[in-house]
C-alpha cells in the first residue's frame, strides 16, 4: 500500500502545482506553450499510474487549454473562480435568510446593502466620497 507522502506521489502534486502556476501566467510564446503540453501530458500519465480508474474531467479538457492558448491568449483572462465565489455568495445567503417569497428581491437587496457597507468601510470612503465628488467632475 502506496502513502500519500511517497516520493512518487509527491511528484504528481509538485507537477500539478507547476502546471497550475504555468497557467496562471499573463503571457506566452510558442515554446511556453509546447513546453506546456510536454507538462499536461507528462502529469497525465503520472496521474493515471498512480491512481488507475480515478479519471478527472478537468484534466481532459487541460489537455485542450496549450490550443486555446494559442488561439486565445492566456486562460487568466477566461477562468471563473471569481464568478464561483460570487455564485457561493448567493448560495450562502439563500440559506441564512430562508426566504421563499420572492427570492430575487430578497437576494439583491441583501447584496447591495453587503456591496454599500465594503464601499463605506473601503479607503476611499474613510478619505472621501466612493464613486466621485461632483466639485472635479465640473459638476456645481
Amino acid at each position: 500500500m502506496e502513502s500519500a507522502c511517497d516520493d512518487i506521489n509527491l511528484e504528481c502534486y509538485i507537477q500539478r502545482l507547476r502546471l497550475l502556476d504555468f497557467f496562471m501566467a499573463e503571457e506566452f510564446t510558442v515554446s511556453d506553450v509546447t513546453l506546456l503540453r510536454t507538462l499536461v501530458l507528462q502529469h497525465h500519465t503520472l496521474f493515471q499510474q498512480l491512481y488507475p480508474g480515478n479519471d478527472v474531467p478537468k484534466f481532459h479538457y487541460e489537455a485542450h487549454i496549450p490550443t486555446q492558448i494559442l488561439l486565445y491568449g492566456s486562460p487568466r483572462q477566461q477562468w471563473c473562480f471569481r464568478f464561483e465565489a460570487k455564485h457561493a455568495f448567493f448560495k450562502h445567503l439563500l440559506r441564512i435568510t430562508r426566504s421563499l417569497k420572492n427570492q430575487s428581491y430578497t437576494l439583491s437587496m441583501r447584496h447591495q446593502t453587503w456591496q454599500a457597507g465594503l464601499m463605506l468601510l473601503s479607503a476611499k470612503g474613510e478619505s472621501g466620497p466612493f464613486l466621485s465628488n461632483a466639485a472635479h467632475c465640473g459638476i456645481s
